[in-house]
């Protein structure tokens, strides 16, 4: 059994934890750089995540190639057979462009997009709401590949829908605060076979959300 662990312990040594990093999540990167630094024998490779389609990362979680991603959808991951670890809740914007008659108002409901097309990277993001836009006559519409859908939507006279914490991103559009108490919850998605690093990262992870949480 000793040899086992220590040939297991090899093998994480020489194996980084592999953790994708999105652009527009300075916390939980911030987290990540904090824990590498407390934490100088497990060995972490960052993985800067440049590409609009979530379900293409998530899937290498899925297929062993990625250990932890950071992800907005319990119900995709647990779908794809996935772990979820919630952190925080991000509320809802509604993206339009700056010519929009939305533009000019303070904040936007559904009432207001009712009848329009309005992209979301997937409607299991934010609870509650495919239902809510079906009752306000909106077509909610799949668009996985983030900005370049959301520039085409709104072009076209229709809206997207996206977490605060990503809004600067998808610049020149204007973002408006979506009513209605729609928010994201972003967590950790890893693999149900995680190995004790892995398991250490989600323990600090959590901790240090709480904390922040407690601070606000």
């Amino acid at each position: 059994m000793e040899l086992l662990n220590a040939t297991k312990h090899m093998q994480y040594q020489d194996t980084p934890l592999r953790v994708g990093l999105f652009p527009f999540s300075p916390e939980f990167n911030d987290a990540i750089s904090v824990f590498a630094a407390e934490h100088p024998n497990v060995s972490l490779l960052p993985k800067a995540i440049l590409a609009e389609d979530w379900l293409l990362e998530l899937s290498h979680v899925a297929d062993g190639s990625m250990d932890v991603l950071e992800f907005a959808s319990k119900k995709i991951a647990q779908d794809m057979n996935l772990q979820f670890m919630p952190l925080k809740k991000v509320p809802c914007v509604c993206a339009v462009t700056v010519t929009d008659v939305l533009a000019r108002k303070e904040s936007v409901s559904l009432d207001d997009l009712s009848g329009r097309k309005v992209g979301i990277h997937s409607r299991h993001c934010v609870d509650g709401l495919q239902e809510a836009c079906r009752q306000a006559d909106i077509e909610l519409i799949d668009a996985s590949e983030g900005r370049k859908s959301a520039f085409n939507i709104c072009a076209s006279g229709g809206a997207f829908l996206l977490a605060l914490n990503a809004a600067s991103h998808y610049e020149p559009l204007v973002c408006k605060p979506l009513l209605g108490g729609y928010s994201w919850l972003f967590g950790c998605v890893y693999h149900k076979n995680a190995d004790q690093r892995v398991k250490r990262l989600l323990d600090y992870l959590k901790r240090r959300y709480s904390s922040s949480a407690m601070t606000h």
